[in-house]
């Protein structure tokens, strides 16, 4: 992982984008693993897929439910923010669960 962390500045071939995405939502359903997911994500930009930005708000809200760090968490409202607002594109399906997530970030950061 800590290479594909220090990839963030490079931009990596198509394929592997893909092969990073489809990595990344592995590591999220193995639970325990956002941060790297979230590395794969951040380094498999910029994506074809539409739901790209959603999966990395939700990385950042689980780390941020994880570690109850106020700078985790703020990243994760910056990030959920930007979809609940339309700044981000995401399917419609997933601007709800933006806001939900938004809602329950919040709460923390209170």
């Amino acid at each position: 992982m800590p290479f594909i962390r220090s990839q963030q500045a490079v931009e990596v071939a198509h394929t592997l984008r893909i092969r990073l995405y489809d990595f990344a939502m592995a590591l999220m359903q193995a639970r325990g693993h956002d941060r790297d997911a979230l590395d794969c994500l951040l380094v498999s930009r910029p994506s074809l897929r539409e739901d790209h930005d959603f999966w990395i708000a939700a990385c950042r809200h689980n780390i941020a439910q994880a570690t109850k760090n106020r700078e985790e968490i703020l990243a994760a409202i910056e990030s959920a923010e930007a979809i609940a607002s339309g700044r981000l594109k995401v399917p419609g399906k997933y601007v709800q669960g933006a806001t939900q997530m938004l809602e329950k970030l919040r709460r923390m950061a209170v």
